[in-house]
């Protein structure tokens, strides 16, 4: 039966993983804001492109708007992170953080869905409106794929603001669209879940490796100390008789 000595040790190996396990987590989250803000602009600035002339320049604009300001609070709060040197203790705030900034940016996305669907007349238009929504709430799933939360949080933020313009639109196709686009935002999540579940085990190994590494490390400075104060000299030889290690009395013999 294990002591409650045994028992706190335990629980604090785990929460010693779990830690570094968040700051990891963290750090690939805020590695990977770059890529996403310029894939986010590119593909903001082909949809405006492509609906200026399909609707309301007010309704353009405004989402422009919106979505450049949401776009470069995030920015600036990636920024922040990387220029604190002690961020890794605060590890849980700036994950918080994170999630409801990427959450701000999904639902940026879900207005374009809104606002766009139901201001198009035209059905190519509509479907490449979807498509969009669709790319963007996949690679925002692989891309936050590490913090299943925060891809949730990034797929619900654009979903849930388009679905009631697909559903209040009426007609079938719509319904259908909104059919296929929960359908796709499912499965993906559910695929991201997957790929999170498996990147944070990785990660666990490779910090328990890590830890493996130390103590073998601190274990051989251990053994050595004493052979390093000895009076005698003692040399260690491989096994081709190679001298490949000696203390400081051998070289004085």
């Amino acid at each position: 039966m294990n002591s409650p000595r045994h028992a706190d040790m335990l629980v604090d190996i785990d929460t010693e993983e779990h830690q570094a396990l968040r700051i990891e987590i963290v750090r690939m989250l805020y590695e990977s804001h770059t890529r996403s803000l310029i894939v986010s602009i590119i593909v903001a600035a082909t949809l405006v492109y492509v609906e200026s002339g399909n609707i309301q320049s007010s309704i353009l604009w405004g989402w422009s708007l919106i979505f450049i300001f949401i776009y470069l609070a995030r920015y600036f709060l990636a920024l922040t992170y990387h220029r604190q040197q002690n961020r890794d203790q605060s590890a849980a705030a700036w994950l918080t953080r994170f999630r409801i900034a990427t959450t701000s940016c999904g639902l940026a996305w879900g207005l374009a869905g809104y606002y766009f669907y139901q201001g198009s007349t035209e059905i190519a238009h509509q479907a490449f409106i979807i498509f969009v929504l669709a790319g963007v709430s996949g690679g925002a799933i692989i891309t936050y794929a590490i913090d299943a939360t925060t891809a949730k949080l990034f797929a619900g933020g654009l979903y849930l603001p388009s679905l009631p313009s697909l559903l209040l639109y009426g007609d079938r196709l719509s319904f259908a669209m909104a059919t296929m686009l929960s359908i796709y935002i499912i499965y993906v999540s559910l695929s991201g879940s997957a790929i999170a579940k498996k990147l944070r085990e990785n990660i666990l190994m490779r910090i328990a490796a890590n830890k493996d590494e130390e103590k073998i490390k601190r274990l051989a400075e251990r053994q050595k100390l004493p052979v390093d104060l000895t009076p005698m000299g003692v040399i260690e030889w491989d096994s081709n008789f190679r001298i490949i290690a000696w203390n400081s009395s051998a070289e004085h013999i």
